[in-house]
């Protein structure tokens, strides 16, 4: 009780952060506890803080597995690289079946 949530365009402000913001870890990650707040209490957010993170954090496994376990639909916004990571795939999946679109494990032939 209490909790108030941005509607959903006012959850995509994070358009407007500088570079420097975008690239900071702590944002970031404040930003994902915020998603995460919004979606079990109101049931949607609009698009993942992913989206606006810098190519570093994109590419940073911590921030995936964070981000993934939040919203496994966040797995469109990572790296190639953590888009084929087997655990980050299978959290991403676990928490929304339909982040198997933005998976690429089967294109790199390491499907189970």
């Amino acid at each position: 009780s209490g909790w108030e949530c941005p509607s959903l365009d006012e959850s995509k402000n994070y358009s407007f952060l500088s570079s420097r913001l975008r690239d900071d870890a702590d944002v970031l990650s404040a930003a994902l506890r915020h998603q995460k707040g919004c979606l079990e209490n109101i049931g949607d957010f609009g698009i993942s803080p992913m989206c606006y993170a810098s190519e570093r954090l994109r590419n940073s496994r911590e921030i995936a597995l964070e981000a993934v376990y939040i919203d496994g639909l966040a797995l469109e916004y990572l790296s190639e690289t953590l888009r084929a990571d087997e655990l980050v795939v299978r959290l991403a999946t676990k928490q929304n079946s339909s982040a198997a679109q933005f998976s690429l494990l089967e294109r790199r032939g390491n499907v189970e």
